[in-house]
């Protein structure tokens, strides 16, 4: 399943440095792992105002962006 994660870039009012650095390296981290599963590839796909809806209604059951459930489908296969 996909996960949806928001990096913030660290903050560093009233912290030492070496809190500063130990955030600099996390930050970091969590960069170079996203960027490994960057996506590149677009999809453009047309469907009914029926076919539409109920995607949109299964999506918001599950608590996910119609994307993250076509994702996770097209992982399935």
């Amino acid at each position: 399943m996909y996960l949806n994660v928001k990096v913030q870039r660290p903050r560093f009012r009233g912290i030492g440095f070496f809190e500063r650095l130990i955030t600099l390296i996390r930050y970091t981290l969590i960069i170079h792992i996203l960027g490994a599963m960057a996506r590149t590839k677009r999809l453009q796909l047309l469907l009914t105002e029926q076919e539409f809806e109920s995607l949109k209604k299964y999506a918001e059951s599950k608590n996910l962006s119609v994307s993250e459930i076509l994702r996770d489908y097209i992982k399935s296969l």
